[in-house]
């Protein structure tokens, strides 16, 4: 899950309002960034995060979260 993808869920007409699956999506989002998954980039337990360039997507996505 990526942020784009977060943000649209919020965004989209079709979606905007079901709450369950904005929830499960950020919970997915900071999983993934957090090194929840098994992906390459954190295998040796390396946590990702997020990047600086992506700090207004996040803010944005924390303002939905209001």
């Amino acid at each position: 899950m990526d942020l784009e993808k977060v943000i649209n869920l919020f965004q989209s007409k079709h979606t905007a309002q079901l709450s369950d699956r904005h929830a499960a999506a950020i919970k997915q989002l900071c999983s993934d960034k957090l090194g929840g998954s098994a992906t390459a980039a954190d295998a040796d337990g390396i946590k990702i995060g997020f990047f600086y360039k992506d700090l207004p997507q996040v803010a944005q996505v924390l303002d939905f979260c209001r």
